[in-house]
């Protein structure tokens, strides 16, 4: 889609820890500038944005994680090419014996979508048909994540089984509203 080319550079300054410190994981904050190439066919951004993912031990044994993320990302919607992703998120890890242990989570995401500028040229493509009027309004979608699992420790590794349950609102499309559980494994892997 040729209204979406782009200019775009972020920089984003931070600090990482040691697997090891009282305080582990990475943090990075910092600034992006989006400059739509079309004039006029979207809107820009530049603004704060953030990638972080901190975890503290306490007494050796029970985890606690947050995390904290912020960013342009682009949209399939023909009308809202992007959205500016708020998401932050929490979780408990604590072990049971020396292999297994149990994960706990929630994490919300928020999806603060930007509109279309001008009207896109009429297609005949039934896959990309355009309504006749721009969407009015901000469109914000948010989206909740709670999540629990059961997991295999394996060196800096862990397979785990879990069940989650999704939850989304949409303050203007009422067909992107969901609600459903998920169960599933995961593998992960620290280096």
């Amino acid at each position: 889609s040729p209204a979406r080319d782009s200019k775009s550079f972020r920089v984003m300054p931070g600090i990482e820890f040691k697997p090891r410190a009282l305080i582990s994981g990475s943090a990075y904050v910092g600034y992006r500038k989006f400059t739509p190439k079309a004039d006029g066919a979207l809107p820009g951004f530049s603004g704060l944005v953030a990638r972080l993912g901190l975890s503290y031990t306490l007494l050796g044994s029970t985890t606690f994680g947050v995390t904290y993320s912020r960013d342009l990302t682009y949209s399939y919607e023909v009308l809202q090419p992007f959205f500016i992703n708020n998401a932050v998120g929490a979780s408990i890890r604590r072990p049971l014996g020396r292999r297994f242990d149990v994960l706990v989570s929630a994490d919300r995401f928020e999806y603060a979508y930007e509109n279309l500028q001008i009207q896109p040229e009429a297609t005949e493509d039934p896959l990309t048909v355009v309504p006749e009027s721009l969407p009015v309004g901000q469109r914000v979608d948010t989206t909740w994540n709670y999540a629990g699992s059961v997991g295999y420790r394996i060196g800096n590794g862990r397979v785990g089984f879990g069940v989650a349950y999704w939850t989304r609102d949409s303050r203007q499309r009422a067909f992107r509203s969901f609600d459903n559980l998920r169960f599933g494994t995961t593998v992960t892997y620290g280096f």
